[in-house]
């Protein structure tokens, strides 16, 4: 393991590099010696971490074979259906592929939902999550912050990713599990939307993820199974919304952090980012109107007979 993730480092470097790749890589080690140990100490343990999760049946659903190929199928289609060009419109328009996705995608939910219970329901689950995630987060941090060292010394660097990695993935868990209630008599959790919307109308999905990009648009179609989705599950669709928001934030803290002993002025980038992402709901959907309550003015005419004018507030 130690020698192959040098090697792929090694690779990386030499891949970007004009000179003679012998040269740019014994210059690049020389410089980035000790970096590239630390990482490959960091990340030792990931492929073991990697099959404890294989073989966790307590809190991982087993896959058999069938439901592999399940999955594998709605990927294929979906791989399909957008590519450029006469095979991808046959992949669209044939009545037979349709009929093939939607069944692996009411499989692929079925699966996320047994997965979903097999996880959230136990909570000891999380609590090995927890490690899984301190591994593979500093892994990673290591490894992006090794070719960062121009703008940012690696010690920083590390130390803010791991942070923002940590975060991040700690929020996304427990949205993931946020409860929702019972369907059919069995406990329902808020990450399996995100399952349901990704493998029912994959290009929805992506609509619905993109809402903050320059290219976001309002679907007709998207529009309206957003808005299915959130009159059946309104909790879930509100934590999925504010997820997006933490998870940017979560970004400006990492490079505020980056920013403090960073070899460039990155203020300029800071102070550029939006304080707040558009959401689909805003991108999408027309505004709630503001609240309204009924007050109750009391008047009496000439003879004193009681009158009751109602006035309609509205809360601004």
């Amino acid at each position: 393991m130690r020698s192959l993730l040098a090697l792929t480092l090694v690779a990386l470097v030499a891949a970007h590099a004009h000179e003679s790749p012998i040269n740019s890589i014994l210059g690049w080690l020389k410089e980035h010696g000790p970096e590239v140990m630390e990482t490959v100490d960091e990340c030792k343990d990931v492929p073991a971490i990697m099959m404890k999760i294989q073989s966790n049946t307590d809190c991982y659903a087993e896959k058999n074979t069938a439901d592999k190929a399940v999955t594998a199928l709605w990927y294929a289609i979906t791989g399909l259906q957008h590519v450029d060009g006469p095979i991808g419109e046959f992949a669209k328009e044939s009545p037979m592929i349709q009929k093939i996705k939607s069944f692996a995608s009411m499989e692929a939910i079925a699966m996320a939902h047994k997965g979903a219970q097999k996880f959230c329901g136990n909570d000891r689950c999380a609590v090995q999550v927890t490690d899984i995630q301190s591994t593979l987060g500093t892994c990673y941090a290591s490894l992006a912050c090794t070719f960062m060292d121009k703008v940012v010394p690696f010690g920083s660097c590390k130390t803010a990713m791991n942070k923002y990695l940590m975060t991040t993935m700690d929020a996304s868990m427990k949205s993931m599990c946020f409860p929702l209630g019972e369907v059919q008599g069995k406990p329902y959790y808020c990450g399996e939307l995100n399952s349901y919307l990704m493998f029912k109308d994959f290009d929805c999905y992506l609509e619905m993820k993109s809402s903050a990009s320059q290219l976001a648009k309002c679907t007709p179609r998207c529009v309206h199974e957003w808005e299915t989705s959130k009159k059946k599950m309104p909790r879930c669709s509100k934590v999925i919304t504010e997820m997006q928001q933490q998870v940017f934030d979560n970004v400006r803290i990492m490079l505020q952090d980056m920013a403090k002993d960073a070899k460039i002025d990155m203020k300029k980038i800071i102070d550029g980012m939006p304080k707040h992402v558009p959401t689909y709901d805003e991108k999408c959907l027309p505004p709630t109107p503001p609240p309204t309550f009924s007050l109750k003015a009391q008047l009496y005419d000439v003879g004193g007979k009681f009158l009751e004018l109602k006035i309609k507030a509205i809360v601004v």
